[in-house]
């Protein structure tokens, strides 16, 4: 037994010590309003709901199965094979800038056209981060939007006084969409 687990009764009887004097309440009444409220709880809910609808085998079984699919699997077939089992399409890009940073100076750049949705994706949810350049900055934002169905990243970064150089900046895109009509995020 670790001696972090040992508990002596001084320590419990201060923690229940405790407990009364922030409810007021002594622990056996304490023990009673809780009773009741789970009694509450059984009468609204009953036992039907905690009841699994898998046994620990079954969910092995699965597990051990999307191992086995998954496990020497590229990104790009794990995404192919996703769309062809579940109505979404997906991407995952990244685009890459050379930039001069210069110091105490705002810099801005896009990206237009990074990527097309086509028009039976519905619902899309997309989500963009950017590197830095591995540096940082007073401040730095980036933004993106959807215009004529491709994907436009904003960036702006305001530089500090140790900033100067040419910096590799990554930006990273993953657009999940719902397929309403096949195809896929080119």
């Amino acid at each position: 037994m670790d001696e972090n687990e040992i508990t002596t009764v001084a320590d419990t009887q201060a923690e229940n010590t405790a407990d009364t004097a922030d409810t007021g309440q002594t622990v056996e009444e304490q023990l009673a309003a809780m009773a009741e409220r789970i009694t509450a709880l059984e009468s609204i809910v009953g036992e039907d709901e905690y009841e699994l609808r898998y046994s620990g085998e079954q969910v092995d079984e699965l597990l051990d199965g999307a191992n086995s699919i998954f496990k020497s699997k590229t990104v790009s077939q794990i995404i192919a094979l996703m769309s062809r089992t579940f109505p979404l399409v997906m991407k995952f890009g990244k685009v890459t800038k050379n930039l001069q940073v210069k110091n105490n100076t705002t810099h801005w750049w896009w990206n237009d056209g990074v990527c097309t949705l086509p028009s039976m994706t519905s619902q899309p949810y997309i989500f963009v981060c950017c590197d830095w350049g591995g540096a940082h900055y007073k401040s730095a934002q980036v933004h993106y939007e959807v215009i004529d169905n491709k994907l436009r990243i904003d960036h702006q970064i305001i530089t500090k006084d140790d900033s100067a150089g040419t910096k590799t900046f990554t930006t990273y895109y993953l657009i999940i969409g719902k397929n309403t009509g096949g195809g896929q995020i080119g």
